[in-house]
């Protein structure tokens, strides 16, 4: 089985490092996706959309599970780009994920809340929430990322893989928690809406039992 975790708005592929600890993954099987213009990808173009995001994701994906199964992880802006390049992969790849795991959405009103967002950023070192230029790259990043959600138009294309939606019940990104399951009018194969106790990165605040529930789901078991 094999794994690929696309990030939040601003977040760089490292944050999920972490993910690899599920022992029943080996390391490289599990791709961290990094979006274009940061990190691994520093040198290519920053992406113009989301959607030329998933295009690409979707030919890398491809090529990086060959004949294998494969589940998709995505968190925030992840999950839309995780469900764009599902519609993808199974329209134009001939290929279908295991399972598609979407965690939360989000919105942000003001660059207040923009700023309260980066600030309670889970993961990075202290010193990105503490020098200017570090921070200022990382807010750049983030604005330029929700300037890409904010152009969005989703396919509203239905995926045939089967699904499980994810969030902290303090996710204040997300707002009524309950409006999780309209995933299913494009994933109608929607096993479950899980809430975690925590807010918008409820899986470093709960880091063992996410862990254990991405384990049981993408080996088709239901945690307990």
């Amino acid at each position: 089985m094999k794994l690929i975790c696309f990030p939040h708005a601003g977040g760089f592929a490292f944050y999920f490092n972490f993910i690899k600890q599920i022992e029943t993954l080996a390391k490289e099987d599990v791709f961290l996706y990094e979006y274009p213009g940061r990190g691994y990808q520093a040198r290519e173009p920053s992406a113009e959309s989301l959607m030329a995001i998933a295009q690409k994701a979707a030919a890398r994906i491809a090529d990086f599970v060959g004949d294998e199964p494969f589940c998709i992880f995505g968190h925030s802006m992840g999950a839309f780009v995780a469900y764009e390049t599902e519609v993808l992969l199974e329209a134009q790849h001939g290929k279908q994920a295991t399972r598609l795991i979407l965690s939360g959405h989000y919105g942000f009103g003001s660059e207040e809340e923009l700023n309260h967002y980066l600030m309670n950023l889970g993961g990075f070192p202290e010193e990105v929430k503490t020098n200017l230029q570090m921070f200022q790259m990382l807010f750049t990043l983030c604005r330029d990322d929700i300037r890409l959600l904010e152009q969005y138009r989703p396919t509203c294309d239905v995926v045939q893989a089967e699904t499980v939606v994810l969030c902290g019940d303090d996710d204040a990104e997300v707002g009524d928690t309950e409006e999780l399951v309209l995933w299913r009018e494009s994933a109608p194969i929607l096993l479950e809406v899980k809430i975690f106790p925590g807010t918008h990165f409820y899986m470093r605040e709960q880091e063992a039992d996410f862990l254990h529930y991405i384990q049981k789901t993408i080996e088709g078991e239901k945690a307990v």
